[in-house]
């Protein structure tokens, strides 16, 4: 979510497209099911919020230089009224890519308006803007990645794959305080996105508007004894409809001018959902329920050339589920927590992965939604402060079980999508941050899992024979990361810091037959940072950034394509497995920031 109106659409997918690092004043992370009010989230929550914390004016201007043709420039600024502010900003950010045919460019506008009406009343009209375009270049065989990381896969490069997406949004937020114990909150937004693809020798019209809202009213309850009750309730509800449609293309990789296929693509979800949280003086319980109901609608409309197509009838399918939520906190102390959680998470297919192979189906009739249920147990200490060496610490140690009904597996490289058995995920959490001597800071974030089929067998349709993958580890998911971080900031020059970080990613496979392994690396990055704010001066000053990355050149593999297929080798009449998606190697970047 930007600005608490979702990047998420009501089936699922989400872009980044309207997701700008520059413009963010804050980041909140929910993390799993645990909460009733977020809807389809199995995996947890991120809003990253852009409204700064000003009074008076500001003006921000940064410029970056960085590697591979990598340039950026935001402006953001702001002025405060007698009942409100307003925020606008712009970023344009250009990478000519390190590897064949990955060049990327995205200019992105962003407006708020907030205006306190009353002191019991705020409204907040947000406005977002993006054009964004990049080329795709492809997954990589084994042996392509061992001789030159650097070049595209010949399929894709040939076809010139690349996506061009203009979206925006203006969306609208009031929240009303009736008394000090009950408030309610409204939003709706509407969002229209013009998207283009070439990909799979087809080039692709997208037309669509995405439109939605919710209502949320909370209630506080102070009794004399201390004890605090917190009611929240509400409903929510988003809409996607639109066409796509289908060309061939040109000898010049463009759209040409014969229709091949035209499509709609629709989703609907509807959410209602209750949470009470109730508050003695070291101990809390919550518990929350939620209803949620995603509607498909596919429809396929006759084309002028009929030996392609004919029409199929409008379908639809829809999935329902009622998730229930629980929590315990208890407070050992004032820093220090110990907290568990028991929720449940549903979350539906993506609208490309409804797509039947069958061509009499519009939407697949073997897909169900995910199913998750998680059960966390966790010690959480705010900060313990100490005379010595080490002056501070603060940790989050987490353990979890994740069991998941009706996975969604991708085959063919997502041409196709079935849902299988279950499997179960179970792993530790620890985030560790200690403040030093010295002006010295030291995290540690480490992730350690397990995660793998219960049962799973692919089917004969699918795979030509009965294959059953019980037990084998799920692709994609490393069973171990770590980040180790090391900040100076000397005492007697506040204005100077200096960071060191090393990020492991363990290995991984990226099939379910567990055949093909990602193996895994190590990475160290490196940051100088010189910052010289006044307060006196309303907060003027300067920030200037340098940042290396990959300091040793570290060969790896950034992604892997799941469950991958075959393509053409430039040169060669064979075929090869592409699944590589190489990591960026030794680059810099310097970020220079004017704040007035």
């Amino acid at each position: 979510m930007v600005d608490g109106f979702p990047e998420t659409e009501p089936d699922g997918r989400t872009s980044f497209d309207m997701v700008e690092p520059g413009f963010a004043e804050k980041v909140e992370v929910i993390r799993s099911n645990a909460s009733a009010l977020w809807g389809n989230a199995a995996g947890g929550i991120i809003n990253v919020n852009t409204v700064p914390d000003f009074s008076g004016s500001f003006l921000n201007v940064t410029g970056a230089l960085g590697g591979f043709g990598t340039t950026k420039a935001l402006v953001k600024t702001g002025f405060s009224f007698e009942s409100g502010q307003v925020i606008v900003g712009f970023a344009n950010n250009h990478m000519d890519g390190w590897r064949v045919h990955s060049q990327s460019h995205r200019t992105m506008a962003t407006l708020a308006f907030i205006n306190k009406m009353s002191p019991k009343t705020t409204m907040g009209v947000y406005v977002l803007a993006s054009r964004a375009k990049f080329l795709i270049p492809g997954p990589l065989s084994q042996k392509q990645y061992e001789a030159n990381a650097k070049q595209a896969n010949f399929e894709y490069n040939l076809r010139d794959e690349r996506r061009f997406n203009r979206v925006g949004r203006i969306g609208l937020n009031f929240e009303h305080m009736l008394n000090d114990m009950h408030s309610f909150s409204m939003m709706t937004f509407v969002q229209p996105k013009f998207l283009q693809r070439s990909e799979r020798n087809t080039f692709r019209d997208f037309n669509r508007y995405h439109i939605g809202g919710n209502v949320m009213y909370r209630n506080t309850l102070q009794f004399d004894n201390g004890v605090v009750n917190k009611l929240v309730a509400g409903f929510d509800e988003a809409y996607q409809d639109g066409s796509i449609q289908f060309y061939g293309l040109t000898a010049e990789n463009q759209r040409d001018s014969v229709l091949k296929d035209n499509k709609r693509e629709g989703a609907n979800t509807l959410g209602a959902f209750l949470q009470n949280e109730i508050i003695f003086d070291r101990l809390s319980f919550l518990a929350g329920i939620r209803y949620d109901k995603v509607t498909y609608y596919s429809e396929k409309f006759a084309v002028n050339n009929n030996k392609f197509y004919t029409s199929i009838a409008g379908q639809d399918k829809a999935f329902e589920k009622i998730t229930p939520k629980l929590g315990i906190t208890y407070k050992l102390t004032d820093n220090v927590n110990i907290y568990t959680n028991l929720g449940g998470g549903v979350e539906v297919p993506a609208g490309n992965e409804t797509d039947d192979l069958n061509t009499t189906n519009l939407i697949n009739p073997l897909l169900e939604p995910i199913v998750s249920t998680t059960f966390e147990l966790g010690l959480k200490c705010l900060k313990y402060e100490f005379e010595g060496f080490v002056k501070g610490i603060s940790f989050d140690v987490a353990g979890y079980i994740i069991k998941v009904k009706d996975d969604i597996i991708p085959y063919q490289e997502g041409k196709y999508y079935q849902t299988i058995g279950k499997s179960s995920r179970t792993g530790v959490e620890v985030n560790v941050v200690a403040d030093l001597a010295l002006g010295l800071r030291v995290s540690e974030m480490l992730t350690a899992s397990s995660n793998k089929y219960d049962t799973y067998t692919l089917t004969k349709a699918i795979a030509g024979k009965d294959t059953t993958y019980d037990g084998n580890k799920a692709p994609g998911l490393p069973e171990f990361t770590n980040t180790i971080s090391i900040n100076y900031r000397p005492e007697f020059f506040r204005a100077l810091n200096i960071g060191m970080q090393a990020r492991t990613i363990g290995k991984y496979f990226a099939d379910d037959a567990n055949t093909l392994e990602v193996p895994a690396y190590t990475m160290l990055n490196a940051n100088i940072m010189y910052e010289n704010v006044l307060e006196a001066l309303n907060n003027t000053g300067i920030r200037a950034v340098l940042s290396v990355y990959n300091l040793t050149d570290e060969k790896y593999i950034a992604s892997a394509f799941i469950n991958p297929v075959k393509y053409s080798v430039a040169g060669s009449s064979t075929k090869e497995l592409g699944f590589i998606e190489p990591g960026l190697p030794l680059n810099a970047s310097f970020t220079l920031t004017f704040l007035f």
